[in-house]
Parts: structure tokens; sequence; C-alpha cells
């Protein structure tokens, strides 16, 4: 009997340390969330990331980012179209959309056709062949 009791909380012992370390690993784990959370760029409201980079004078950055920016934004479209469109309206909901968003970024940035090929994806061909 003594053996089984000695076992038991031998076994409890060891639990309540692997607890304590498991508890002050998880809070280093929040310091590391937040660290990687204020490593991103906040964005004000309306106002993109890579406008902000320009008006800094860190055009190469700022190009970059809108680089980023116009292929997520082309992959959202493409993700929605591919997921809810019917086979025969894809290619033509696909152009529509992407027509207001070149549009969006050409009015959003002065000169976008400079840093942005949007003959990269101007058709839903081109989109799937580099998204899938």
């Amino acid at each position: 009997m003594e053996g089984i009791t000695l076992f038991v909380s031998i076994v409890i012992i060891v639990f309540g340390i692997l607890q304590i370390i498991l508890f002050f690993k998880l809070w280093g784990m929040t310091n590391d969330v937040k660290k990687i959370k204020s490593s991103f760029p906040m964005s004000i409201a309306g106002v993109s990331p890579a406008k902000i980079e320009f008006a800094i004078g860190n055009k190469e950055k700022a190009k970059e980012m809108v680089k980023r920016e116009f292929i997520s934004d082309v992959y959202k479209i493409y993700r929605e179209v591919y997921e809810y469109a019917q086979d025969q309206h894809k290619i033509k909901v696909y152009n529509q959309d992407y027509k207001k968003l070149s549009l969006k970024y050409e009015n959003r940035f002065s000169k976008p056709e400079e840093y942005i090929d949007f003959t990269m994806f101007d058709t839903f061909d081109k989109a799937n062949d580099f998204f899938k």
C-alpha cells in the first residue's frame, strides 16, 4: 500500500512541476505574439501602408508593398470566383472584379503601371495558372 501511495505522490509532483513549466512557456509565447503583432505595420483606416511608406520617402519599399497588396487582392478575387461562381460565369465575374480592382489601384496610386504589371492577372486563365 505504501508503494502505491509513493508512486501516486511522485506522479502528482511530476505533473505539478510540468504544469508550472507549461505555464511559463505559455506566458513567454504571449510575449512573442506581442512582438510579432507590433512588427506589423499599423494601417490607418482607409490609408494603405504603402501610401504611408511613399509619404515617408521609402519608395522602393512602398512599391514592393503595393505589389504585395495587389497580388493579395487579386488572389482574394480569384479564390472567391473559383469557389463560389458557376463554371460558365467564372471568367465573366473574374474579369468584372479584376477591372474594378485595377481601377481602384489606378485611382489610389499615381502611375501604378510603373511598378504593377496589370497584364499578369488580367484574365482568369492567367490567374488560374499562377495560383493553382
